[in-house]
């Protein structure tokens, strides 16, 4: 969401692989973040912390311990967000009517990562109880102003029941996490036996992060991990999920000046630009979905 910088990015000795703790044999990415490059929507392009790959498994992962985490997500603010909802919740839409196939009655549903709410409220309209996860307290003021019915949590280890929720979503929130393993196993224990879990991240396997390398505009610094589906599908694995579908594409609405925005960032140039109130869809083909369930 908004626009935070975070500390000096030093370059600490490499650590382990999350998944099968193999030591990295090399830097496959040499730093170039800069103290005041640390953002979430709003990223830099080309710019990104030290990466590795892991020569077992091919997980790619900062190699730097201590980058700004739960105070820096806490404190973020984006406007400009709240003014793209109407583009944003259409990418739910193939969400919905698989969920609604899988799960036809609607039961609780628990967002991480809820953001300003968008998927909630759809989620309230269409009969779920919705509850999330969002770290950010204006986001959560946000949600408590327009939905005050809505339970919200700060950090998902604050939920203490077990087995509780029918579908849990994580959208473009995993490869933000200081230790994904850690937290899907979390997730493991807050779902339903019978539950689906809906994951969406970038796909370092996809055609455009293999063409442009570290230029690939999902390498931001708030990036800490980027799967494949081989690698996704392990984690999911190790954390008690088995994978039932993965779409190795995702839309993205957004207004038409969001998007020149981007391009002329990505070019490495800067204008104001007026609010161009144009529904724009792309399909970059370079996210992946994933819905899976508990083993």
């Amino acid at each position: 969401m908004g626009r935070k910088p975070c500390g000096e990015l030093s370059a600490p000795p490499l650590r382990n692989c999350i998944l099968c703790d193999s030591v990295p044999d090399g830097i496959l990415y040499r730093s170039n973040a800069k103290k005041s490059s640390y953002f979430v929507t709003r990223a830099p392009f080309h710019s990104h912390t030290e990466l590795v790959r892991c020569p077992a498994c091919g997980l790619v992962y900062s190699s730097q311990t201590g980058l700004p985490g739960k105070e820096y997500y806490k404190k973020m603010k984006d406007e400009t967000y709240l003014r793209e909802e109407k583009y944003r919740v259409r990418a739910f839409a193939e969400f919905w009517k698989t969920i609604e196939r899988l799960n036809a009655v609607p039961g609780r549903i628990l967002d991480v990562g809820a953001g300003a709410g968008f998927l909630l409220y759809q989620a309230r309209m269409k009969g779920w109880k919705a509850e999330g996860v969002e770290p950010s307290e204006w986001a959560r003021g946000i949600i408590a102003g327009r939905e005050p019915e809505i339970r919200m949590y700060e950090d998902m280890f604050q939920i203490k029941s077990e087995r509780v929720y029918d579908v849990i979503s994580i959208m473009d929130v995993i490869e933000h996490m200081e230790n994904p393993l850690v937290c899907m196993k979390k997730i493991r224990a807050l779902i339903k036996d019978s539950g689906y879990l809906y994951l969406t991240t970038p796909n370092i396997m996809s055609l455009p992060a293999r063409l442009l390398g570290k230029h690939w505009w999902s390498m931001i610094p708030a990036h800490i991990y980027y799967f494949s589906p081989r690698t996704l599908t392990s984690l999911l694995k190790q954390s008690g999920f088995s994978v039932i579908r993965i779409e190795i594409s995702c839309v993205r609405g957004l207004p038409l000046d969001s998007w020149l925005d981007r391009i002329l960032r990505f070019a490495g140039l800067s204008f104001e630009l007026p609010e161009i109130d144009l529904p724009v869809t792309v399909n970059l083909r370079d996210q992946m979905g994933i819905y899976a369930r508990p083993i």
